[in-house]
């Protein structure tokens, strides 16, 4: 599949977020996984904070990544598999 666009879910589709990518590097990275793993997946900005030792934490974007509901757990399977932990959402979390 590939990216949509946050408004071609349909009203009252249970959607989730998988992913929260901090860096740019690591939303192509991804979007790659999702693709090639055949996921209909959108991408939103997201602000998020980010815990810092002197300042108590700073507020940054990232990108967050939406999917159907039913497509949630191969979505974590895929990005798992690829390694891509730091930003992936806890399966009971949703």
């Amino acid at each position: 599949m590939a990216r949509i666009a946050m408004d071609d879910f349909r009203e009252g589709q249970e959607i989730v977020r998988v992913y929260l990518a901090a860096a740019i590097e690591e939303a192509q990275r991804v979007e790659e996984v999702l693709d090639r793993a055949g996921i209909s997946f959108a991408v939103e900005v997201e602000t998020f904070t980010r815990p810092s030792f002197l300042v108590g934490g700073s507020a940054r974007s990232g990108a967050g990544f939406w999917v159907d509901l039913s497509e949630a757990d191969d979505s974590i399977d895929a990005l798992e598999g690829a390694g891509l932990l730091r930003g992936l959402v806890e399966r009971d979390g949703r």
